[in-house]
């Protein structure tokens, strides 16, 4: 068996710390984009489950706006602020004025909007200039289209 060079021993270790220390930036970088990749794929569903939830409460021409927007956002997992509602209604192609003057065979468009704000601070922007970070927040949205009962 063969001692070991305490020079060479060291060089070693200073290699690995060094391919440690190169490595373990872009494995965290990665780590963190599949975590926030994943929740914004989380708020987008909720969203489409959203909006669907909101045209089936439409399509009962009796529910008003109000119980519209309160099934939407009973739906709905989003962090932070509350999504947006639009329910339009449309007849024969045409947009009625008031969506609760919608009656049957009238199609209903319930739309959810949210923005999605990253968590962490590369995501969020702090050094666009080295990795274009994405910002503050990214608009999402999901529409869903029913006839009416």
């Amino acid at each position: 068996m063969e001692a070991l060079d305490p020079k060479l021993t060291g060089r070693k270790r200073a290699q690995a710390l060094l391919e440690f220390a190169l490595v373990v930036p872009f494995f965290l970088i990665m780590l963190f984009a599949v975590f926030e990749f994943g929740r914004a794929m989380v708020e987008y569903t909720s969203l489409s489950n959203a909006a669907r939830e909101g045209a089936r409460t439409a399509i009962v021409s009796s529910k008003t706006v109000d119980e519209v927007t309160t099934a939407v956002r009973k739906a709905t997992v989003t962090i932070g602020t509350l999504p947006a509602v639009t329910l339009t209604a449309s007849r024969n192609g045409t947009a009625l004025a008031d969506p609760m003057t919608r009656t049957s065979g009238d199609t209903v468009q319930v739309q959810v909007t949210h923005s999605f704000t990253p968590i962490f601070w590369i995501a969020h922007g702090y050094i666009p200039d080295i990795i274009g970070g994405l910002g503050t927040s990214i608009s999402m949205g999901s529409t869903a289209k029913m006839t009416v009962e």
